[in-house]
């Protein structure tokens, strides 16, 4: 019989054990000790500093000292905004959540040269062969939690900064996670706040991946269909488009029946020429009229939640219909609200926006070929960023010789980004670039804004990259992180 001591806390049931000098958690409804890893995330548990004492490890966050040898406890700032996968603060733009403050950021200077050095603790990544996608978010933890998931194979880790290291979660037996073969500006997760998990798309429907922090497991409740399109979240529910014999519809994880279910369904006869190869975009969500967009080349779906409706629109009707290119990024945001998306047509060879609560004569055409979706999004010259169709001035010194891709929009007021110069000294257009997925090109990393002189982040090596877009940003506890799933590598800058 265990006659250990427990301690019973707001935290959790903890035993103490003399023999080791430790503290472990106790799982109330099976009474065995839980997962022992990351309880600094999980449960707010204080860490003891190494020392000549026998006695470690994570003790209860009621504890000020240990109580074997009096060593003060660890209490971590484990404090992050939220990243949602793959933009930022789960808008669908490319955006953080809480704005960065430029002062703070650790600068060195010489002469008119600006950069930022790379950190030099390596951050290792799970794995060396991955396919990963970043979440931070408070995941049914105590503090926001940084979780890896690894879209080639549906495995789940954790990242645990008291260990300074990675811990994984073990799948629940006979249960997987189907594959997933959106592309990057298609794909996106989707959490809620208080629930421990999160929703991801894959090609045999969309996946709650619950997780039970305290046994280190974690779940997938799957439902049914391809998914066509990213997770979005509205009101507090999460939705996704999803194909299902030949028919798109809008599904929803019901949690108290804790399952996916159809609330909506876009008719068939309104998706002509409709295939399986058609992709959405990552969804825009527009909090104020209720809406979520998600952008295909030929059309867009929108799911009117007050109205319960889902409807499909053409971005044009007539005999040369022009064509969104979602690859460019999410669509501009004007100063009141709308929504923007650029679209190209082959038979004029010209670019053109559509506003997405519009309607086909809700246009905007850009002169010159020279075009932008904003601030947050694609750029040639800072010209662009306001008023993305008006009329470039080439006689600016800012005008790029090379694509300046906006990745992440870090304030928007100054309209301070972090840039990748990419292409540079190609002559083939732009589009034909986008589509090359022979020939790679190395990237050069900014901070950028139309006031200041740019900042670069400095790395040992640079990117070789086919498109941009292929670079996975997130911001964890004041660092910015740039991953490649292809070189397999991920740098860190410090922020403050």
């Amino acid at each position: 019989m265990d006659d250990r001591p427990i301690w019973e806390m707001s935290s959790g049931d903890w035993i103490q054990d003399d023999e080791q000098n430790r503290f472990f958690i106790l799982n109330r409804e099976s009474g065995e000790e839980g997962n022992q890893s990351g309880l600094d995330i999980i449960v707010g548990a204080k860490w003891h500093h190494d020392n000549k004492a026998n006695c470690g490890g994570f003790f209860p966050p009621e504890f000020d000292h240990c109580p074997f040898c009096g060593c003060e406890l660890a209490v971590g700032d484990h404090n992050s905004d939220i990243w949602v996968p793959p933009y930022g603060d789960g808008s669908g733009l490319r955006k953080v959540a809480g704005r960065i403050d430029m002062d703070a950021i650790p600068v060195r200077r010489e002469r008119t040269r600006i950069w930022v050095d790379i950190d030099e603790q390596v951050f290792s990544l799970p794995r060396i062969h991955g396919d990963y996608e970043f979440i931070v978010a408070p995941l049914g933890t105590k503090s926001p939690v940084l979780v890896a998931f690894d879209r080639a194979s549906g495995v789940v880790d954790y990242f645990s900064p008291a260990q300074k290291k990675w811990i994984p979660l073990a799948p629940s037996p006979a249960r997987r996670v189907g594959t997933c073969e959106l592309p990057n500006w298609s794909w996106s997760a989707a959490f809620l706040r208080g629930k421990a998990g999160f929703a991801v798309p894959t090609r045999e429907g969309p996946v709650w991946l619950a997780i039970d922090w305290r046994q280190g497991t974690y779940a997938p409740e799957s439902g049914q269909g391809d998914c066509i399109g990213g997770v979005a979240t509205l009101q507090n529910q999460i939705f996704i488009p999803v194909l299902t014999d030949s028919s798109v519809t809008i599904q929803s994880f019901d949690f108290s029946a804790f399952k996916w279910k159809q609330v909506e369904d876009c008719k068939r006869d309104v998706l002509q020429d409709f295939s399986e190869a058609q992709r959405f975009s990552v969804p825009i969500g527009d909090e104020g009229r209720g809406v979520i967009y998600w952008i295909g080349k030929d059309g867009l779906i929108t799911f009117d939640l007050p109205h319960s409706n889902c409807m499909w629109r053409p971005w044009e009707t007539g005999a040369f219909p022009c064509r969104a290119v979602p690859e460019l990024g999410p669509p501009y945001q004007d100063q009141i609200g709308n929504f923007w998306q650029i679209c190209y047509n082959d038979h004029d060879d010209a670019f053109r926006y559509y506003k997405l609560n519009g309607n086909e004569g809700d246009r905007e055409d850009v002169d010159g070929g020279c075009f932008s979706s904003g601030v947050s999004c694609f750029s040639k010259s800072y010209d662009l960023w306001d008023r993305p169709w008006a009329k470039l001035d080439t006689k600016r010194q800012d005008v790029a010789k090379m694509i300046r891709t906006p990745l992440l929009c870090l304030d928007e007021e100054s309209k301070t980004s972090v840039t990748v110069g990419f292409a540079s000294g190609s002559t083939l257009p732009l589009l034909d670039i986008i589509k090359d997925r022979e020939n790679t090109y190395p990237a050069v990393l900014r901070i950028e804004s139309p006031s200041d002189l740019p900042v670069e982040l400095r790395m040992p090596k640079a990117f070789n990259i086919h498109t941009p877009w292929e670079l996975r940003l997130f911001i964890y506890q004041d660092h910015l992180f740039v991953y490649s799933s292809e070189e397999a590598v991920c740098y860190r800058w410090r922020l403050k």
